[in-house]
């Protein structure tokens, strides 16, 4: 039987974000000439081969010029397409509550006084322990998903973010064409 309330959640929770940050990452792309604006399918997976093989390539891994290209060269490092852009969400997800609380730990330790060097270095330590941990937990993304969302079916979930992932490629192409054309 049918649970309406898991996929009202799924559509919430699964498909509005996955399509609304695909359609943001894919705008981008056509934009800066990433992506070719008018593609099909097949044309698609051979830009973000290309996009992919490209950036396997750089021998140097610079510091990104802008934030463009480190969202592109993080997504492209969690592999790119659907996978990669799953990974990504599910790193920046980490990445913003690792920070928010240790801002909060840090700033109650330093406003009680208690803090300490020693407390400095462990909070440095923590911070590139729990780098690594957070990008082992983006690339196995389904894993942290379901730890962390109550699924009764996680194969709702999986459908509805792909479903987003291709809906968000096709308003990609929208919102260009709206934005050079609007009228």
């Amino acid at each position: 039987m049918l649970n309406w309330s898991e996929v009202i959640n799924v559509a919430l929770m699964s498909f509005v974000p996955v399509c609304a940050v695909t359609a943001i990452i894919f705008s981008r792309a056509i934009v800066t000439k990433r992506l070719p604006e008018l593609y099909d399918e097949d044309e698609l997976d051979v830009a973000l081969d290309e996009m992919k093989t490209s950036y396997d390539k750089k021998q140097k891994r610079s510091i990104p010029k802008n934030i463009d290209e480190g969202v592109f060269d993080k997504w492209l490092y969690f592999g790119g397409g659907f996978y990669g852009l799953m990974a990504l969400i599910t790193f920046v997800v980490i990445e913003v509550k690792e920070i928010f609380g240790f801002i909060t730990n840090f700033s109650l330790s330093t406003i009680s006084g208690n803090f300490s060097l020693h407390q400095l270095i462990n909070a440095i330590v923590d911070i590139f322990v729990n780098g690594i941990m957070n990008l082992v937990s983006a690339f196995v993304w389904f894993q942290y998903w379901d730890e962390h969302i109550d699924m009764q079916n996680g194969w709702y979930w999986l459908v509805a973010a792909y479903l987003g992932y291709v809906s968000g490629t096709h308003l990609a192409k929208r919102i260009v064409r709206y934005t050079q054309n609007p009228a």
